[in-house]
């Protein structure tokens, strides 16, 4: 579970670095589907070639996993920024669906921030609901229950 919470922040810090407004990253139904299948096969591959999940962020941005992202069906162009908005998306998901709206007023109340709202920033609606449609899938592969 802790190769899980790390890999999903480093997905969360490699999107900053891509992020500038709002642009679709071009991700696909497919590339989600993909990841979800091949997920293992990531993980293990990831390994073999001496990756952690903490290393990903600095390799994406220098495109030294494009070559496995490549394998695994994410599509190109853009493959690291597909794999980070992935991430970025399930963490909005995932506090989306833990937060009602009660806990939200209190947060309001207390002068607090949604919590996903600079993250929602960072992503475009489109690549989001393509996401937020496989999320039962992405949520079960990632172990996030």
């Amino acid at each position: 579970m802790k190769k899980i919470v790390a890999f999903i922040g480093s997905l969360i810090l490699t999107v900053g670095l891509f992020a500038q407004g709002k642009p679709s990253t071009g991700l696909t139904d497919s590339d989600v589907k993909n990841f979800i299948k091949n997920y293992p096969t990531f993980v293990k591959e990831s390994e073999k070639i001496g990756i952690d999940e903490s290393d990903l962020a600095i390799l994406a941005t220098y495109g030294d996993i494009e070559k496995l992202l490549e394998k695994i069906g994410i599509s190109g162009p853009n493959r690291a920024e597909k794999l980070s908005m992935i991430g970025y998306c399930v963490a909005v998901c995932t506090i989306d669906q833990n937060m009602d709206a009660e806990t939200l007023a209190m947060m309001k109340a207390l002068g607090l921030e949604d919590p996903a709202a600079s993250m929602r920033a960072l992503i475009n609606e489109k690549d989001y609901e393509i996401v937020k449609k496989n999320y039962a899938a992405l949520k079960k592969v990632l172990e996030l229950d």
